[in-house]
This record gives structure tokens, sequence and C-alpha cells, in this order.
């Protein structure tokens, strides 16, 4: 009778270990990867339940990557990274957990899990794919007022009916639910605990999952604190707050300072401008959206420094944004547009929207925080179509009445690193001091002068904390926490900063002609040289000639050297900070002005002896070809207000 149950209980384990595997299918990563990382990735599909709590409910599936340890012995509780959004997914950047130096120190002795919360990234199916076409991000960025209305009641409606023939279950899409999908995949990966890594609202997913699994959970890293409580509402404060903390440091700076010294009055002065006299997108940005025309309006400026605030590099060139966009230079707002207003593009909105609305709970504290100064009050009269009141009017056409549970949670002693930028307009420091009081085991990090990842900021090795969570983090030892750095000197350069949105806009037939002039010029720098050692070889006669072939050689050589000089300047401006090309290029870089202006008086010089060039050296297609190369790239970069 021993042996029988003995027998039995092993085969209900072999039996329970096979239909736990079942519920995975491994398929190669829908990404490409260099061949040595191919044999660490494995991809693969969880498929759970869409409602635990209903009968007959439909199968959904969820993506998930390992990224296997560099050690043959790892250690046997993996790093889980959740990524936020919500609507993004972690499967997707892959490659760059072989890039970062901080994801390559945790693959030194444990496994790396990536995971899409069901619905986003690769997970599937989605609920309302209408809601996630660039046309419709675009449009819905774009458009204002009733247009916007009209917009989302047709999304709305179109996406109500999709669930309606699909028979998805909406109220399934929740951090909760997010928690119990991951609970199974550490089950079925035969995981005994992992160690969370969650940003954003990753770190609401993390957060969930703690309280909901706390025996899975071993320590967790969260950054960009999502409070349990999250509304739109908030938006508005915590933006006028970020910007009034940059304004004091740019007071602080002495070089920011002198540069920028009325910053708030030039803000306040703009969005009054932009109210009555909007500045029009150009048609190159926006006609893939439709034929219709697009404004930069008071809220898609505030949209706009909202978004520079989620990185340092973005809060460094805020002042000299709003500087010169007071001063008049429209251009620079149409150049930086859709960066911008693509920045988001890669969360599936449909998911944003379904599970920010599952997971807010009504806190009338936390809604409608006071109003304290003009600044505030001004973007809050020009941010209220983002209150919750307005986006909560199409949550039931999609949901209906059937509520989501409200969570409850508990205070846990998980060792938990919480860090939070200074100036987060989206997820502020007073996140982390909330969650502080439901996790008693927890540190919380300000980096200062830090937007929204400010662990990139501060350069934070956390796999020091996963080794050792439950001693003290050493924040000294751990971070490289730089001062902010206005960019104060630059060099006004339109050309540039119109190509570069151009480049951004894949509109690389605009960048034929330069590039065959180019061409050209390199093939008259080469031969005039070429042909000129090839007589002196020969022992022909040189003098007389010489003068001639050096001037029309100039042309291609200040042409490539001037093409040559803006990569440079360009290359000097990403390295120092990306955002400085919206306005041109760095200051010291001026002079390419003075040596393009060099270049077309010699160009004009060229072009007026070239009838006797042509007689007396005999050199004809060669300098018809040096020739058509500079008028070519000399007229480009006039036109094309580079030298202006």
């Amino acid at each position: 009778m021993r042996i029988f149950i003995f027998f039995s209980f092993v085969l209900f384990l072999i039996s329970s270990n096979l239909n736990t595997w079942a519920q995975i299918q491994w398929q190669s990563h829908p990404l490409s990867l260099e061949k040595e990382h191919q044999e660490r990735v494995k991809f693969g599909y969880l498929t759970v339940t869409e409602s635990r709590n209903k009968l007959n409910s439909r199968e959904i599936y969820m993506a998930f990557t390992v990224v296997k340890s560099y050690s043959d012995n790892p250690l046997p509780d993996p790093v889980i990274l959740i990524p936020g959004g919500p609507g993004g997914g972690a499967s997707e950047h892959v490659r760059m957990v072989f890039q970062s130096d901080i994801t390559q120190k945790i693959l030194q002795n444990r496994d790396l899990i990536l995971v899409d919360p069901r619905g986003c990234g690769y997970s599937y199916p989605a609920i309302c794919d209408n809601l996630n076409t660039k046309e419709f991000q675009l449009r819905s960025t774009f458009s204002r007022g009733q247009e916007n209305a009209v917009l989302f009641q047709e999304a709305i409606k179109e996406c109500a009916e999709i669930i309606s023939a699909s028979g998805a279950d909406v109220s399934a899409y929740s951090s909760v639910e997010v928690a119990h999908d991951i609970e199974e995949l550490r089950i079925a990966l035969g995981y005994d605990q992992w160690n969370i890594r969650g940003h954003s609202y990753g770190s609401r997913f993390g957060m969930t999952l703690i309280q909901q699994h706390p025996e899975s959970v071993r320590s967790a890293v969260l950054s960009g604190l999502v409070r349990l409580n999250h509304y739109y509402d908030k938006i508005p404060v915590n933006l006028s707050r970020s910007l009034r903390i940059l304004i004091g440091y740019c007071e602080a700076d002495p070089d920011c300072n002198k540069t920028f010294p009325d910053l708030e009055s030039d803000l306040i002065q703009l969005l009054k401008k932009l109210d009555n006299d909007p500045i029009p997108i150009p048609g190159y940005l926006t006609k893939s959206i439709s034929g219709e025309s697009y404004f930069i309006t008071p809220d898609m400026l505030l949209q706009g420094l909202f978004r520079l605030a989620y990185s340092k590099q973005g809060l460094e060139i805020v002042p000299q944004l709003i500087h010169h966009l007071a001063q008049g230079h429209e251009w620079i707002a149409q150049s930086m547009t859709m960066p911008l207003v693509t920045q988001f593009h890669a969360l599936k909105s449909d998911m944003n929207m379904i599970i920010t609305n599952n997971d807010d709970e009504v806190d009338p504290e936390f809604l409608s925080p006071p109003i304290n100064d003009e600044l505030h009050v001004i973007i809050s009269n020009y941010l209220k179509y983002m209150h919750d009141e307005s986006i909560d009017k199409y949550w039931p056409v999609i949901r209906g009445t059937e509520p989501v549970p409200a969570e409850v949670w508990n205070p846990s002693d998980i060792p938990v690193l919480m860090i939070s930028g200074e100036l987060d307009p989206i997820t502020p420091p007073s996140h982390g001091d909330t969650a502080m009081v439901y996790f008693t085991n927890a540190v919380h990090y300000v980096i200062p002068g830090s937007g929204h990842s400010p662990h990139s900021d501060a350069q934070i090795d956390f796999s020091t904390f996963y080794d050792n969570p439950e001693v003290y983090f050493d924040s000294n030892s751990t971070m490289d926490v730089k001062p902010l750095r206005f960019v104060t000197d630059v060099s006004l350069n339109r050309g540039v900063s119109e190509l570069l949105a151009r480049l951004g806009a894949k509109h690389y037939r605009h960048f034929i002609i330069p590039a065959m002039a180019l061409m050209f010029c390199l093939v008259g720098f080469l031969y005039f040289p070429f042909r000129y050692i090839l007589r002196k070889l020969r022992k022909k006669p040189t003098k007389g000639i010489f003068m001639q072939i050096l001037a029309v050689w100039l042309v291609p050589l200040l042409s490539l050297t001037v093409a040559v000089l803006f990569y440079f300047a360009i290359m000097d401006a990403m390295a120092t900070n990306p955002y400085m090309l919206v306005f041109g290029l760095p200051g010291e870089w001026a002079f390419i002005k003075i040596i393009a202006v060099v270049l077309t008086i010699l160009l004009l010089v060229n072009i007026f002896i070239s009838r006797k060039i042509w007689r007396d050296s005999g050199i004809k297609a060669p300098l018809i070809i040096s020739l058509l190369g500079g008028i070519g790239f000399t007229s480009f970069i006039w036109l094309a207000g580079m030298i202006i």
C-alpha cells in the first residue's frame, strides 16, 4: 500500500510539472539577435486564463524572455524586469540587456527575466488595436477641442464593438491580474523566488506583486514609483512643481541666471501668446496623419515640457527652449514636435487606458490639489482635458458598470530599494514617501536634479543590492550624481535643426541633392592632386596650370571640409546633449558659417574664371564635376538656412 501511495505521489509530481510546462510555448525571439547572444536568450508565451474568477474564460498569452546567466551555477533567485507604461513590454528591449553595465553585472550570477504584461508588448491578444495605430496616436496628440472629442468618441465606440465581438473581459486587466500572471510564470519556470526590478508603472506592478505573492519575492528595486491611487489630475500640479524647482536651479546657476534672467515670466507670456497665436506644425511632419493643419498650442507646449522633464538632458535644455520660443524662434518648437510626440508610441494605448482606469481608486484627498501660485493656475487651466473626470467619461463605454475590486495593501518587510527623481513630473518623490508606509524594510533615495529616470541619471549600480538586500544600501559607493548642466551656449542654426527633423521624419529624398553634390566634390578632390602628381612623375610641364588647378581643387576641398565640420559639430552636440540640435549647434562651432561663406566666395570666383581654366588647362569633365558639386552643396546649405 505504501509503495502504491509513493508511486502515486511521484506520478502526481511529474504530471503537475508537465502541466505547468505545457503552459509555455517556446519560440524564437521576434527580434534578430547577434549569434553570440542567441544561445543565452529564450523567448516564450505563457498561457493564462483571462478572468480567473469566472468560468469558461478565454485563454490569453503573456510573452516573456529569459536571458541565461553567464555562470554555470547561477544563483537560484533571478531578477525579473517589469516594464512601465502601462502598455510597455520588456522583451523588445532584450538587446539593451547586453549593452547595459548594470544588467551585465546581474547576468554574472543570475538569470534575467523580461516580461510583457497581458495585452502589452508581444503578449496577445490586444484588446483594441484601433487605439494602438500610429495614425490614431498622432491625431489624438495633434488634435484639440471638438475634433479631439469626436476622434476619441469614434475610437472608443469602435473599441467597445471589438470588445463585444471578441468576448474580452476588460475588468481582468489590472495590476492584480498581472501579478497573478507573473506568479504563474515563476512557477512554470521553476524558480522559488526572484528579485523585482520595476520602473515607472512597473513599480506599481511590482508593489502589487509583493502584496499578492510576498512569499515569491526576495527583494525589489523600484524607481519612478506609481502610488496606489494614481490620477491624471495630479499632472498639472506635479508639472508646475517640477518647473518651479527647475527655475530655482537656473537662478542658482550663474550662467543660466545670466542667460535666462526672467524664465518664469517668459514661460507665462509664451503660454498666453500661444493661446492667441498658435505655432503651425510643418506639413512634412503631419502629412502622414491627414491633410489637415495642426498647431502647437499652450497645452501641447506644456506636454512637451512634461516629456522633456522625464530625463536630465531634457531638463537641461528647458530654459533655452522657453527663452528662444519667447523671442519668436518658432521653428525650434516645430523641429522638436515629432521627437516628443512619438516618445511613448511604443506603449499600447488600449492597455494604458484600461489598466490605469482599473487600478485607480477614489481618493478625494489625492484629487484636486490646492492651487497655490500663478504658474500652477495657468498650467491647470491649459491642461484641464487631462483631468480624470474628462478621461472617465469614455470609460463606462468600454468596461460597462462592472467594478474592479479595490486593492488592499498591508505592511511588508521585504527589502525594497526606492529611487525617485527630484524633478519627476509624473511620479514625484512624494509617491515614494507614501509607499514607505506599506514597505517597512525600505530605503528611499531622491536623486537631486533628476527627472523620471533617476536610476540612469545617477548611474546606480543596484546589482549590489540584490546580492545582499538585508544590508543597508550605501548610496555613496553606488551612485554617481552629477549636477544639472544647463545648455546656455548654442549657435542657432535653423537649417541644421530642420534637416535633422526631416531626417527623424524619414524624409530621405531631401538629402539626395547634397549627397550627390558631395560625391561630385569627392571626385574633384581626388582627381586634381592625382593629375598633378602624375604630370610631375611624367616630367610634363606644370607651370601655368598649378594655380588654376589649385583654385578649382579648393572648391571640393572646402565643400567636403564644411560637410565634415557639420558632422563633427553634430556629434559633439550628441555627446553633450542631443536636444541641443533642436536649436542648432554648440556655440564653439559657430565658425563653420565663416568657412561656408569663404567657400561661397571661392565658388563665385571659380565660376567667373572657369572659362579661362577650360580653355587653358584642357580640364573639362573634372572641372564641370567639381563646380557642379560645389554649386550643389553650397546652394543646398544656403537654401536650407544652414548659413543664415
